[in-house]
């Protein structure tokens, strides 16, 4: 899996693959650190990237306030969730980027259990809770986001660099307790989160093919993941599309179980209607799928060569990155995120 550490490779890297039209525009950059987040910004963005270890001890304060009879005492993966985006929040607020466009969230193990509950479920309770502790919708107006699995080995055990600097404030994780009992059986693994602000805010999208995800039903989990279908960022001269990571659910189930062929067809249709869907909220057909780029996320590398021949087919030379990743369901084999520009307004050359 592909991991991403530096912001600057984040800004001049990542989107000069998967974001066509951004890069060009990033003149007079200015990188920083507040706390545990670093970034990278000019006058219209910042890209940022948090790196965070789980914690054995933990006491609550994600839930205790907010759910009376609710355990006290959270655990790990639900701590360094809290302590991530709480310190994402401060750090858009304090630079003065108050719109989040996109997150991409990789999450060691995230179908594994901790506590005997999953561990994505328990990232969601977490970010939602988040959210609402920084006075943010969960449903609406939300960022599009990405949320894949990294394996343990490659998640990471050592120690995040705390990146705390004195006068703009520590990450200090105020659920960790010296006193509390350890989680049975915990291993450290490192949360990677890499965000977009802005100064503008961007256009929330949603798939008419789909139930928003902060609309899913209890059983996928507690609280519901707290993300949009996909963000238009009205930038000029021309719009950028950032599509979610998306994956083969029509209505809230997923469909073609077992079958990664029909997995990335359907997945494909999703990014169709999204495309559709971003194109009537901006008034005209800005947005094409041969315009994008994308990134492929696939469960298991023996399947690699299946998805190709269905994305080669169905979308032709398309930019594409392939990466191994695990899918936040179990049934779930291939994830697909894109982005791009879409087409300038009349008389502009780009």
């Amino acid at each position: 899996m592909e991991v991403l550490r530096d912001p600057r490779w984040v800004a001049h890297g990542v989107l000069d693959r998967f974001a066509t039209g951004l890069p060009e525009r990033l003149d007079a950059t200015v990188e920083g650190r507040r706390g545990c987040v670093r970034f990278v910004r000019n006058d219209t963005v910042l890209f940022g990237v948090i790196e965070l270890d789980e914690a054995p001890l933990t006491a609550g304060f994600v839930r205790a306030a907010a759910e009376p009879g609710a355990p006290a005492r959270v655990l790990p993966v639900e701590a360094v969730t809290r302590q991530a985006y709480d310190a994402l929040f401060a750090c858009v607020a304090a630079e003065g980027f108050p719109y989040l466009a996109r997150i991409w969230n990789f999450i060691p193990d995230i179908i594994g259990e901790q506590g005997g509950q999953e561990r994505y479920r328990l990232f969601n309770v977490a970010r939602q809770a988040a959210f609402a502790a920084a006075g943010r919708t969960v449903t609406g107006d939300v960022p599009a986001a990405t949320g894949i699995g990294l394996d343990a080995d490659r998640g990471g055990s050592g120690r995040a660099e705390a990146h705390a600097d004195s006068d703009e404030g520590s990450c200090v994780n105020p659920g960790v307790d010296s006193d509390a009992e350890p989680v049975a059986g915990f291993v450290p693994h490192r949360l990677q989160i890499y965000f977009i602000a802005s100064r503008i805010r961007a256009l929330p999208i949603e798939n008419p093919r789909q139930v928003s995800a902060f609309h899913y039903p209890p059983q996928y989990g507690p609280k519901s993941p707290t993300f949009a279908r996909a963000v238009v960022l009205p930038i000029e001269p021309a719009p950028l599309l950032l599509i979610s990571g998306t994956a083969s659910i029509v209505g809230h189930q997923t469909v073609h179980p077992g079958d990664v062929a029909a997995q990335t067809r359907e997945t494909i249709a999703n990014l169709s209607a999204l495309v559709a869907a971003a194109n009537e909220r901006v008034g005209k057909a800005s947005f094409s799928l041969d315009r994008l780029a994308y990134r492929i996320y696939i469960r298991r590398a023996s399947d690699f060569a299946a998805v190709r021949a269905v994305v080669e087919t169905q979308l032709g030379a398309i930019q594409h990155h392939e990466v191994r990743g695990d899918i936040c369901r179990p049934d779930l084999l291939v994830e697909i995120e894109a982005s791009g520009a879409g087409r300038a307004a009349p008389g502009d050359s780009s």
